[in-house]
């Protein structure tokens, strides 16, 4: 069968089409591996996190920085890698441990970094103004929502300084709370454990 000229770059034209459809549909198709691969190294790397902080063991190590010179080489601690452990709430110490790092090498990374002092300093005035606008909206507000209100605003404080803040901006609810005077407990006598259940 002979073919014409015409036939003939009408017929590589389609195929030119289809070869440009699927290169497009593998394009899209490896950035999706790619998004679903990054997730995916996210995920584990959350899940290592955790579990080198409930179980202590050893998810990563920081690798070495080789300067060329006669000295003790670097540990490589990126300013991102301790962000990114500092938003998850692990303490200075776990994330020292979870680096395989000394304490004090964080701390010179941090100094480096300029990150000693994270926490925005909250003076105590601050902090009272703040528990006292917590109870205007939940007057039931005690230590451990405060200290999560205050944490969700970007305030890292202790929960002494929380307790007395509460102890300051209404003493009487503070005292009433305090031995259970909010809080009527049932008082049970059962023969042993898991012997009455509440349903």
């Amino acid at each position: 069968m002979l073919f014409q000229t015409s036939d003939v770059s009408a017929l590589s034209n389609e195929e030119l089409a289809v070869a440009n459809e699927y290169r497009t549909l593998v394009d899209q198709l490896l950035s999706y591996l790619r998004e679903s691969l990054d997730k995916w190294n996210n995920y584990i790397t959350v899940l290592e996190c955790s579990s080198a902080r409930n179980n202590a063991t050893v998810s990563y190590q920081a690798s070495i920085a080789h300067t060329g010179r006669r000295e003790r080489p670097k540990f490589d601690v990126s300013r991102e890698q301790v962000e990114y452990l500092v938003s998850l709430s692990f303490q200075w110490t776990e994330i020292a441990a979870l680096l395989c790092i000394s304490r004090m090498t964080l701390y010179r990374r941090r100094a480096e970094f300029g990150m000693l002092d994270l926490n925005p300093d909250i003076s105590n005035q601050e902090l009272r103004s703040l528990i006292i606008e917590f109870k205007e909206s939940d007057p039931n507000v005690g230590v451990s929502m405060a200290v999560g209100l205050l944490r969700a605003r970007g305030f890292k404080v202790t929960r002494a300084r929380v307790r007395d803040a509460l102890q300051e901006s209404d003493p009487l609810r503070a005292s009433i709370r305090w031995p259970g005077g909010l809080i009527r407990r049932c008082m049970y006598s059962v023969p042993g454990p898991n012997s009455l259940w509440h349903i």
